[in-house]
Order: C-alpha cells, then structure tokens, then sequence
C-alpha cells in the first residue's frame, strides 16, 4: 500500500495521510486544477483500504452524481445530491421529523412559516397519511416539504437528537463533499458540529474552491472551521498543465466565451430566471464531440433566455427541468472539470 502511494498525486497522498490520523480535511483548488480527479482518487483509495466501510460523496447536483459515479463503481460507495443523502438518512424518523417540524412552525425565528394564523399544536401532523414527506413542491399542512426545508429540518434534527448522530457515523465512515463552496451553511454545521456530540469516529472531507462559490446560500468557504480541518492546497505545475495540450486549452477559452456571452444579458431577469430553473449537465458520452457542442453554446450569446431554453435540446449540453432548485453549475467548475478529466 506504501509503495502504490507514491504514484498518487502529492494532494492525494497528503490527504490519505490526514486520514490515516482520523482528521477531517479540505482540498481547496482552483477551476480547473482537477479536484474531482483527486476526489476520485481519495475514494479509491479509502475503498481499497477500507473495502467494508461505506463511503458517502455528497454534490450539488445529479449530473455531477452520475459522472462520479461512472468514475468509481463500488457496492459501498453511495453518491447523492445534498438534499437526497440528507433525507436518506432523517425520513424514517416520523416521530422526530413531525414534532420538530412543528417547533420550527411555531418559531418566529424559523424560514419554516406557519401557515395557521396561530401556534400549531403537537399532534398537528399526526393525521397526515403518509407522515412528513419530501417532494419539489412545498404544502406544509399535508407534511409535505421541499429543499430549504430539508436542509433547516435536517439541522434541526442532527442538533436535537444524538441518536442520530450516532447512526450517520455507524453508517457512514467517511462522508466527502464535493463543491464544498455551494453547500448550505445547515449542512455543513451538521457534519462539523452536531456529529461532534457522537464519540463514534468518522472522516468528513471537502473538495472545492471559496472563489468559486455562485449561490447566496452557499457556504463560501470554512473559515470558521479552521480547528475542525487539515487543508490541502491543490497544485498545478506548469509541466502538469502543458502535458493536458491544447485541444484542453481551446475548450477552455471557449467555456470562458460562453460565460461572458451569457452574462451579458440583464443580470435581474437572468438571476431571476436561474432561481426558478435547475440547469443540469447531461453526462457527455463519448460519441458526442464536446468541442463541437461548446462551439454551438457560444453562439447563443445573442438570443434571448426564452430561445436558449426552447434550443437547449438542440445545444445537447443543457437540460432543462423547471420548478426545481437552482443548480447553475454549468458555466462554472462541471463543465472544466469535464474537459480537465479528458485531457488529463
């Protein structure tokens, strides 16, 4: 196992090595530098050490689910977005989930609204017939919750009950979060300090990029965890980056193309528009030329956001699902991190 180490990647080394101590970590790096290919090879790794242990990777949308997981294939590793690992592992505790729904309702300090004119009692949810349920769609007096109320529940829970706590860490033995940045301060808490109240051991790793952090909810960067991690700066020597050639080069220029290009329509209607819209990448299969597909993208800069949803079919790297949460990944580190694993 030494010998293998000393063809990975320094990061991954470092990395494996703060596992070795039982620490929490963070790869930090910019777009580009090929995280998720260290990602991938950190969960290798954990698994070819560790092959009983369940590994959880976390992300931010289901596009980046599916590309990890056609990377790495293994019985125990589960790959989810944030809110489907969240409510894995909290929808079957009614009891819990209906009586701390209703402390939040009646919280003037909680973003879950009451939707009575006065305090709800206990048994508000005991008649609901299929308990306290999570859709894309929010109707709170049929127990029915949808993504920002998964995320405050969640926390709520984990802070609550120990319990919890305690089965998260017997289930999961390392938990990675992938695109860190964009993940929701609720969660983060959850991993860094409601788990501290279990004694049973686990890793949480992040992998990520502060400058890259796009959604106001997100994160940021964790700073205020500095205690609670080891980070580990990922680098990018000018061989390394020659060795990925020019045709990485070029697609990388025009990603940069579209970005201004799609920028540059009034940011109050396009923010507006991105908030009601979930952007996805499809997985890009091999037959598909990606150059020819971002060369397409870029001509769309002058047509309206209306004509770039009707086209999006057409562009074959959109795909557009409406009445969903914002996932605009697209222009950001997805889409480098597709051509950056091609190139690699």
């Amino acid at each position: 196992m030494a010998k293998e180490r000393l063809t990975l990647e320094t990061e991954v080394q470092e990395i494996l090595s703060y596992i070795d101590n039982g620490d929490n970590f963070l790869l930090s790096g910019g777009a580009g530098s090929g995280k998720t290919y260290s990602l991938v090879g950190v969960i290798r790794q954990v698994i070819s050490k560790n092959p009983v242990s369940k590994i959880a990777c976390i992300t931010y949308t289901n596009a980046a689910v599916k590309e990890i997981e056609e990377r790495v294939n293994h019985k125990n590793l589960v790959v989810s977005t944030i809110h489907d690992f969240l409510w894995d592992n909290i929808k079957h505790f009614q009891k819990e989930l209906k009586s701390s729904l209703v402390e939040l309702m009646n919280n003037e300090e909680s973003k879950i609204k009451n939707p009575e004119k006065n305090s709800v009692s206990v048994d508000y949810f005991n008649d609901t017939e299929n308990g306290i349920q999570y859709k894309e769609y929010l109707r709170i007096k049929e127990g029915i919750i949808s993504h920002d109320e998964v995320l405050i529940l969640a926390n709520y829970l984990f802070k609550s009950y120990s319990k919890l706590c305690d089965i998260l860490k017997d289930k999961f033995q390392f938990i990675f979060i992938d695109e860190y940045q964009d993940t929701n301060a609720n969660v983060v808490e959850i991993l860094l300090t409601h788990l501290k109240q279990s004694e049973k051991k686990n890793i949480i790793g992040f992998f990520g990029d502060s400058m890259q952090s796009i959604y106001d909810d997100g994160i940021g960067d964790l700073n205020d965890y500095k205690d609670d991690i080891k980070e580990v700066q990922k680098k990018q020597s000018k061989d390394e980056e020659n060795k990925k050639g020019s045709k990485r080069d070029d697609l990388i220029k025009h990603l940069f193309k579209i970005q201004h290009n799609i920028f540059l329509y009034n940011s109050k209607q396009f923010n507006e528009f991105i908030r009601k819209t979930e952007y996805k990448i499809n997985t890009i299969a091999n037959k598909i030329k990606l150059k020819d597909q971002i060369e397409k993208l870029t001509k769309v800069g002058d047509k309206t956001i209306e004509e770039i949803i009707n086209k999006a079919d057409e562009y074959g790297i959109f795909k557009v699902s409406s009445k969903s949460l914002i996932f605009f990944k697209l222009l950001n580190s997805s889409l480098l991190s597709i051509i950056n694993w091609r190139f690699k």
